[in-house]
């Protein structure tokens, strides 16, 4: 009888334990179909927000799209106008140069002019003065003087 009571013993400690993790796992279970019931309602609750928020994207989207777009129109603009800007420039280094070129010959003649014409006395303009019609050398050398 005894062998019997300590069977009958053991046997109800591992169901009395067994019933605890039956129970224990119950309420887990019950707690769980809670939080999941509280996660559903919260997620009908976002489900407007999230169609808004949705919603905002693809216009800020549409808007950088458009934006794109122009921004593109505008760079090829803005390199078209560069590049007619630099043919220009080079058409005006071009002219620059030749100018520049022909200055560079010009200047020893200025140069050989100006001491020419600080050779010059009054005496040499009273002479010249005095003729009624001058020779047609001195009628051109007075007018590039003049010039």
């Amino acid at each position: 009888l005894r062998a019997l009571g300590g069977i009958v013993a053991l046997r109800r400690g591992d169901l009395d334990s067994r019933l605890g993790r039956y129970v224990s796992g119950l309420d887990k279970l019950a707690r769980t179909a809670d939080q999941v019931t509280l996660m559903q309602r919260e997620l009908t609750e976002l489900q407007p927000r999230l169609r808004e928020a949705q919603a905002e994207a693809d216009s800020l989207l549409a808007t950088i799209r458009r934006d794109s777009a122009e921004a593109q129109r505008s760079r090829s603009a803005v390199e078209a106008e560069e590049a007619a800007a630099q043919e220009r420039t080079d058409a005006a280094k071009v002219i620059r140069d030749e100018c520049e070129a022909e200055l560079g010959a010009a200047e020893p003649a200025l140069a050989a002019a100006v001491k020419a014409l600080g050779a010059l006395r009054k005496e040499d303009v009273i002479e010249v003065k005095s003729l009624k019609t001058p020779p047609q050398g001195v009628k051109l050398t007075m007018e590039a003087v003049c010039i």
